[in-house]
């Protein structure tokens, strides 16, 4: 997982880390993806 490449607009560091899709949920929902459990995963995105 890595930034995206393109600009995020200013905010707080909790909103740009959502915009990047670098919060909780969205490494959360990753994981269970990468664990070949989509159903849990689509509770996080």
């Amino acid at each position: 997982m890595v930034l995206p490449d393109r600009y995020i607009d200013h905010g707080s560091p909790q909103d740009q880390l959502h915009e990047a899709g670098l919060s909780s949920q969205h490494i959360t929902a990753t994981v269970l993806s990468l664990l070949g459990r989509p159903k849990e995963a689509l509770q996080f995105k």
